[in-house]
């Protein structure tokens, strides 16, 4: 994550120049330059930063501050626009909902997250601040007496750890690409509008409890075991996704 001004000059590039470019190659379904111009443009802006699990980002309400004068600068709509702090996962996903629901059709949709994200399995999740893996010691205790007993092997304790946490991610985070898809469903019947999803979300280290340490026997954590950052999303056309770092790459606070 990124929590300076300078650090905010991508968020500024994205908001300033590519609508005007946007704008310019309006054609057939696509909003035309006056249609631009001249519609409404909402944002759904959520930053998280006491986490209850997680390190604190002690930056994020600065950056969620310039980044709502940035969007006011912009010709957006504050008055439809979200802006939330620190919220859970639920409030997040419930925010979302209302959001488009509300703001269906407008000419430019921009999504803005800054806090703490994760990749797992070549997924991407967003986290609220009470989210966090959680293991029921009972799962925990049934693998070491599977490795014990040489009814599992090391890589398969470990590929099952793997799983748990992913089940723990989709319960207690936020998908990146279902946020995505609900987003890309905002578009009117007939046209394509602009969507705009900036992550400003640095790889959070899910720090493994001893129990889990002593399974896999290695120091660190496996919630990342594809790679450093957020994955790559699917491309949509009609949205531009832009990240604090490039995809795969970590970025600091």
């Amino acid at each position: 994550m990124r929590g300076r001004k300078r650090g905010l000059f991508w968020v500024r590039q994205w908001l300033f120049v590519l609508p005007a470019f946007w704008a310019g190659a309006g054609a057939g379904g696509w909003i035309t330059p006056a249609g631009l111009l001249a519609e409404e443009r909402v944002a759904l802006v959520i930053g998280n930063s006491k986490y209850e699990a997680l390190a604190p980002l002690p930056f994020v309400k600065n950056d969620v501050e310039l980044v709502s004068n940035l969007l006011s600068k912009s010709g957006f709509d504050m008055k439809k626009s979200f802006f939330l702090n620190d919220v859970s996962a639920k409030e997040m996903d419930s925010a979302i909902d209302r959001f488009v629901k509300e703001n269906r059709g407008a000419a430019v949709i921009l999504f803005y997250f800054s806090g703490h994200g994760v990749q797992q399995s070549g997924e991407s999740y967003l986290a609220g601040v009470d989210s966090a893996i959680q293991f029921e010691p009972a799962q925990l205790r049934a693998l070491e007496e599977n490795r014990k007993n040489n009814l599992m092997s090391q890589t398969e304790v470990e590929e099952k750890l793997a799983a748990l946490r992913t089940q723990q991610l989709k319960k207690k985070f936020l998908n990146v690409e279902e946020v995505l898809e609900r987003i890309n469903g905002m578009s009117a019947q007939g046209r394509n509008n602009l969507k705009i999803v900036l992550l400003d979300a640095c790889r959070s280290t899910i720090e493994n409890n001893k129990e889990e340490k002593a399974l896999l026997a290695l120091k660190g954590d496996v919630s990342s075991p594809n790679g450093k950052g957020l994955a790559a999303p699917k491309s949509r056309r009609g949205m531009f996704i832009g990240f604090a770092a490039d995809a795969g790459q970590v970025s600091v606070s």
